[in-house]
């Protein structure tokens, strides 16, 4: 699985430019696709005054290689993501999107997260929010089923200049999950993008 560390703002003399755009937050996690909405909610999370990101990890398209190579023979399985960081803050201070593969959800989703109306379920909250969709491909086959696939995020940033309103860090969050579950079905060939909408739904 290949690498992508992206650090914003260095010019050539490996001086940082603030004034210049962040190739992290205009291509997230190797994701080209990712909109103005959703770089606005990684502000958001990581502190409005931080707007340079550096990330870690494997690619969207590396990712989405491993979930459909494991959902060959498993329907349980979890893996990690990128990491993005806010250049200047601790290590610990990260949003992490990490991914898994789950039978169809059936349970009681959990009292901590505002439900949305995304996929087969999502869920966020001011410091995580999820989608899990049902991605069926084209074989056409009557006796396939789809598989669930799970897209979470994550954060920790506890030293943000001013803290948004828990209502912002939740849609922060929703929009986050929502774009990276959205590359994801894309990525693995899910019909019609397994159902997912083209914006994220933020509204219970």
């Amino acid at each position: 699985m290949s690498i992508a560390l992206v650090v914003s703002g260095c010019r050539d003399d490996g001086v940082s430019d603030a004034s210049e755009p962040s190739p992290a937050v205009e291509r997230l996690c190797g994701d080209a696709s990712v909109s103005a909405q959703t770089r606005e909610a990684v502000e958001v999370i990581t502190g409005s005054n931080r707007k340079d990101v550096r990330e870690l990890g494997p690619t969207v398209a590396d990712v989405a290689k491993e979930v459909d190579a494991r959902r060959q023979s498993t329907t349980r399985a979890f893996g990690e993501g990128c990491y993005i960081y806010a250049v200047g803050s601790a290590d610990a201070e990260r949003l992490k999107v990490s991914w898994y593969l789950t039978p169809k959800p059936t349970t009681e989703p959990s009292p901590d997260f505002t439900m949305l109306r995304m996929g087969e379920r999502a869920g966020a909250a001011s410091d995580e929010g999820y989608v899990v969709f049902a991605c069926a491909d084209d074989s056409g086959s009557p006796d396939a089923s789809p598989d669930y696939v799970g897209v979470r995020v994550d954060s920790r940033f506890g030293s943000r200049e001013s803290e948004p309103d828990p209502k912002a860090l939740r849609n922060a969050h929703a929009t986050v999950a929502h774009s990276f579950a959205l590359a994801m079905a894309k990525g693995l060939g899910c019909v019609d993008h397994a159902g997912l909408p083209a914006e994220p739904v933020l509204i219970p």
